[in-house]
């Protein structure tokens, strides 16, 4: 511990006391509060006593699992993230503390939903919280679907159904929702509207001003544009135009000291909260900057004076001023580990001709840091770290992204176009679209490196989709198209519109599938490609199905035999849908639910019966001569090896209603089927998937042998089908073959 604390032994001797209650040490003692002991572990840790840190930290650890308190375990756990520098492999040993502490099956699902993610442990306990706190009646609101509020969980699927304005009942993967939901607050602009739509729409023609507050604190600084999109994508009531509620919110807003709202005719700049009073000239706002502790009001504040006054003539004093404040927020954003902040200060700092800032920080925040010789903070050094540069362009606008890439020397200094260049596959599109142009300019030191890198990557099996899409959009480059040929590049990016994805990838994949109905592109592509790869590359966007609407890909195709039109001279016959559909396992909606039910029985019946089977049963003694004991256990080993069965039966297969299977005529999966036997009597059969059968109905499996020895058959056809009899087989008549009847369809759907 240090010298300089005399009393810390006493400290820590108290501190240590308070944790003896907590492994019952101490019965008579009473509790203290976790929050106080959470401050205790803070104090032992700045002190340096980690020996002492360590063993408090156990025990309270070791509490809060008994009492099944997550919430507060979350705490705990972040606050040991902290002290190990958010390292990746502490993440797991969250993950089995967590789940150690409760059998909830909610919180379990919800533990499993975000600490399995690749993300760094503090940043999946910050998701974990916000799932936490996701209860029904929770107000949140989302950038696609708006304003909701929860409405159920289910903890076997693990999802989350929100009653959005704009899609009631949406149902979302908790692993999503704790990425894309942001809880809001009764404060909050759209729940003071939800509240009471009457008396908000009142205020916006009465009060339009108070509005406007109220929705630059929900919503964040924005330019007028920006902000006229926000209030007009369902805020405003019917009926009020937003250039008359803009007009009454100025005059209302004039020299009001607590926001900062642009000239009408500077649409781009921002409106942004102002803490303070109404500044009016360069010393005024030096004086309020002074004044000012919190970090948002001294952003906008700086922020502001670099707009209007720059770093050119100013004066000692205000260079001592700023200095003081940037050395503050640097420091607070330490602390919150918030790196968007961070960026932004350090930008503010370079803008007004600082190189190094003595920041007060404790030694565990130093890593954060590029340290100079003398102990400060190098600015651009930090600005520059590859860690800071992509957390922070994952939450900043497009247009500060901008303006951080201008300021990285990335064209200039080897060294960070080397640390850029490492992490090219976890940057954000918008970064990359930034950086990329100017890492690649002709007289670039880091060209090479990129080069190098961007190569390798291309290569890799799967590579980021952001990288995908910056490549296809930039062939015109000679170093970008000698990076790959145009056949891999363009089965790579027909890979990427394969899967399952959602959030930021299912945008990315959204754009890499836009680029195909790009008629130049696709051509100046196909010119690179042999013969052979033309052809291979026609059939590959024939056969794939769901990328494009039906009209989308026929306009591909359209295109593509305008340019090529001897590519499919003598074309290979693709499978038809249906044909195509029986090379992988698929069933109905309705059978498929049902085996989801049936495992879910297992899962949270069968098996746990069975536990406590064998634990009574050991209760009997002797365990080698104990029938129940070893009866159950065989139970056990049976039971468990089912679990595995159905629960690698269901992730195989896929389920749907067989409306969207082209019906040629044959017989095939997803098609009705009548029959006349030798006798005269006729019978219909619908022939669905795996896992299919109602024999009332007529519903037989496609794996069926019946099924399969009808298959490939037309109306009017015979056909050898099996008996009644073993060995035995039937000679009948295909009467008909027709699409599958609603009633059928309905049934397939569960209903």
């Amino acid at each position: 511990m240090p010298a300089t604390d005399p009393s810390a032994s006493t400290s820590i001797e108290a501190i240590e006391q308070k944790f003896l209650c907590l492994d019952g040490s101490d019965a008579g003692a009473s509790l203290p509060d976790v929050g106080e002991l959470l401050g205790s572990l803070t104090a032992l840790h700045d002190w340096q006593a980690l020996e002492s840190r360590d063993q408090c930290y156990m025990v309270l650890q070791q509490y809060l699992v008994d009492k099944h308190d997550v919430d507060s375990l979350v705490c705990l756990l972040k606050l040991r993230a902290e002290w190990l520098g958010d390292a990746p492999a502490y993440r797991d040993e969250c993950r089995d503390v967590l789940a150690s502490s409760t059998k909830d099956r909610l919180a379990v699902a919800k533990i499993e939903s975000v600490m399995t993610s690749a993300e760094r442990p503090m940043a999946a306990l910050k998701r974990l919280e916000l799932l936490n706190a996701l209860v029904p009646g929770a107000a949140c609101v989302d950038k696609t679907w708006g304003y909701g509020v929860v409405k159920s969980l289910d903890d076997f699927y693990k999802r989350i159904v929100v009653d959005f304005d704009r899609k009631p009942g949406h149902m979302m993967a908790m692993a999503y929702a704790a990425q894309s939901l942001k809880l809001v607050d009764a404060s909050h602009i759209l729940s003071v509207l939800h509240a009471d739509p009457g008396a908000f729409a009142l205020m916006c023609k009465e009060r339009p001003g108070e509005v406007v507050l109220m929705a630059v604190r929900s919503f964040g600084p924005m330019a007028v544009a920006q902000l006229q999109n926000e209030m007009e994508n369902g805020v405003l009531p019917p009926g009020l135009d937003w250039k008359n509620f803009w007009s009454g919110a100025r005059r209302q807003l004039k020299g009001h000291p607590g926001i900062r709202v642009p000239a009408a005719t500077k649409k781009s700049e921002l409106v942004e909260l102002s803490e303070g009073a109404v500044v009016s000239g360069p010393v005024d706002l030096v004086q309020k900057i002074a004044a000012l502790n919190d970090v948002p009001g001294l952003m906008a504040s700086m922020s502001e004076f670099a707009r209007t006054t720059g770093a050119v003539g100013l004066s000692d004093e205000q260079r001592a001023v700023l200095a003081d404040r940037l050395c503050f927020v640097l420091k607070a954003t330490a602390t919150t580990h918030s790196d968007n902040d961070k960026v932004r200060a350090l930008m503010l700092a370079l803008s007004f001709g600082f190189t190094k800032l003595p920041v007060p920080m404790r030694s565990r925040h130093e890593e954060e840091f590029a340290m100079a010789d003398d102990g400060e903070v190098d600015l651009l050094g930090t600005l520059c770290k590859p860690a800071i540069v992509l957390n922070a362009a994952a939450k900043l606008s497009a247009a500060i992204v901008e303006d951080l890439v201008a300021a990285l020397p990335v064209d200039r200094d080897p060294a960070v176009g080397a640390g850029l260049a490492g992490v090219l596959d976890e940057m954000p599109y918008s970064l990359l679209d930034s950086l990329l142009p100017k890492a690649l300019s002709a007289d670039s030191v880091s060209k090479a490196a990129f080069i190098a890198k961007m190569a390798a990557l291309i290569q890799d099996v799967s590579p980021s989709y952001a990288i995908v899409l910056w490549i296809c959009r930039n062939q015109q480059n000679p170093d970008v198209a000698a990076l790959v040929t145009s056949a891999a590049l363009s089965t790579k990016a027909l890979l990427c519109l394969e899967p399952e994805v959602m959030g930021e990838t299912l945008r990315l994949q959204h754009q890499i599938a836009k680029i195909f109905r790009d008629e130049k592109w696709i051509k100046g592509q196909m010119e690179r490609m042999t013969e052979v790869e033309r052809s291979a590359f026609y059939e590959r966007i024939h056969a794939m199905e769901g990328a494009w609407e039906p009209l989308q890909k026929r306009a591909i195709e359209k295109a593509i035999f305008k340019h090529f039109p001897d590519i499919v001279a003598a074309p290979v016959a693709l499978a038809s849908p249906a044909e195509a559909t029986l090379l992988s396992p698929v069933t109905s909606f309705r059978s498929l639910n049902e085996r989801k039910e049936r495992y879910r029985v297992l899962v949270e019946e069968a098996i746990p019966k069975n536990v406590q089977d064998i634990e009574t049963a050991r209760s009997y003694g002797d365990l080698r001569e104990n029938f129940e004991y070893q009866t159950a256990k065989d139970l056990q080993r049976m039971l468990l090896q089912q679990q595995s069965d159905m629960a690698r039966e269901i992730q195989e297969m896929k389920g749907t209603d067989f409306s969207a299977l082209e019906f040629t005529g044959k017989v095939a999966l997803g098609t009705e089927v009548s029959l006349i036997f030798p006798d005269g009597h006729g019978t219909t059969y619908h022939i669905l998937g795996d896992w299919d059968s109602d024999l009332p109905l007529g519903i037989i499996s496609r794996s069926s042998r019946l099924a399969q020895s009808l298959m490939g058959h037309v109306a009017g056809d015979q056909a050898t089908i099996p008996g009644e009899d073993d060995g035995q087989s039937v000679e009948v008549k295909i009467s008909s073959v027709q699409p599958l009847p609603r009633s059928v369809l309905e049934w397939a759907l569960g209903r």
